[in-house]
């Protein structure tokens, strides 16, 4: 018995129900697909006793009940996992700084700065309407004392608060973040400006960068005719040999537009005493992107259509753990264009997944990409 498929797995049978998009999921099969797409659980006794009156049966009724699912207080566990996942923090917790150069730097400060985190994608997302565009350009931010230092802000005491970020701070959403910042900066002295590129390229845009070669770290460049001062220096310097250039072109200047910002995520105009290079640059959809610093960048994000459709595709991977399948392309091309609009939120992206032709009927195709 414990060695059955129907043990090991989650089947779905099918209600053998055939219409143009494929074969219908039944009641019960609703009922949970609903509950852990939207809240990460087993269904509710309200979801179960929906199947068995029937009521699931419809892509009204499982509209009405997902509306339900997404309302309720539940769903922001799945919201914050989401984006914890996303943006790749797990092992900002296990970081080390040098404490020489970041005596600030704890244990205590790096559970301010997730919880910032936390904080702030819940109220973009839930308490008000925001998708992505919101998430990388809203101009605030929340802070306890322990971030107030580091950020350089006034006014917020041993308590939360939300800050207000001006027109001429250099902070806005995420990727400005101390959460972000020190999570993707992995050596102890610096910044790492190709952990930062690369998890834009694969994470907001979904391009396929490769991993590096394994003797990457062991190849050591010819020496550099001019001196080596800033982070900036040392990487253009250590990628620039011809076998590098084919990823590092595009991962470099994406990472240098980070370089306002210092290991641990403060800010900063100057390094080593010399100023601070945080121009970057993206080839994207037949254009070249220019922008300055992490701010500027975020807002180039923002409004292109192939962060949006990134976003969405991960919610999708995300939620269902699987590599995309023609169904899910299809979504995809729906959730695109409704995702440029600064209305549309993740509550209304949760709906509109749960609504799909993939969602509602069993999937028998093979996956398409394998891309994560």
């Amino acid at each position: 018995m414990l060695q059955s498929p129907n043990f090991l797995y989650h089947v779905e049978r099918g209600s053998g129900i055939m219409d143009a998009a494929g074969e219908r999921i039944i009641d019960y099969e609703a009922a949970s697909r609903l509950a852990f797409t939207l809240w990460g659980s087993t269904p509710d006794d309200v979801l179960l006793a929906a199947a068995a009156a029937g009521e699931l049966s419809t892509p009204e009724g499982i509209a009405r009940h997902a509306r339900r699912l997404v309302e309720d207080p539940a769903v922001a566990a799945r919201v914050n996992d989401y984006h914890f996942r996303w943006l790749e923090l797990a092992a900002l917790s296990s970081s080390s700084k040098d404490a020489a150069l970041f005596p600030d730097y704890s244990s205590e400060l790096v559970g301010s700065m997730l919880e910032e985190t936390r904080r702030f994608v819940e109220d973009v997302t839930l308490t008000g309407d925001g998708a992505l565009h919101a998430l990388l350009t809203a101009p605030y931010g929340f802070a306890d004392a322990r971030l107030a230092s580091l950020y350089g802000v006034e006014g917020a005491g041993a308590d939360w608060s939300r800050v207000e970020f001006g027109a001429d701070d250099p902070r806005a959403g995420l990727l400005t973040q101390g959460a972000f910042l020190a999570g993707h900066s992995s050596s102890s002295n610096r910044t790492s400006p190709i952990l930062r590129g690369v998890y834009v390229l694969r994470r907001l845009l979904c391009q396929d960068i490769p991993d590096p070669p394994p003797n990457a770290q062991a190849t050591e460049p010819p020496p550099s005719p001019t001196p080596i001062v800033t982070t900036r220096d040392f990487f253009e310097w250590k990628t620039g040999m011809a076998e590098c250039q084919g990823c590092h072109v595009q991962i470099n200047p994406v990472g240098f537009a980070f370089e306002d910002f210092d290991a641990i995520g403060r800010h900063r105009s100057a390094e080593a005493g010399e100023a601070v290079d945080a121009r970057g640059a993206l080839n994207l959809g037949g254009q070249r992107l220019e922008f300055e610093g992490a701010k500027e960048f975020s807002a180039v994000l923002a409004g292109r259509s192939e962060a949006q459709a990134c976003y969405a595709r991960n919610w999708l991977r995300y939620l269902w753990g699987r590599a995309d399948t023609e169904d899910d392309l299809r979504t995809l091309t729906t959730l695109r264009t409704k995702l440029s609009s600064r209305d549309y939120g993740v509550r209304d992206l949760l709906l509109d997944i749960t609504s799909s032709a993939a969602f509602l009927h069993i999937s028998r195709q093979p996956a398409g990409s394998n891309e994560d």
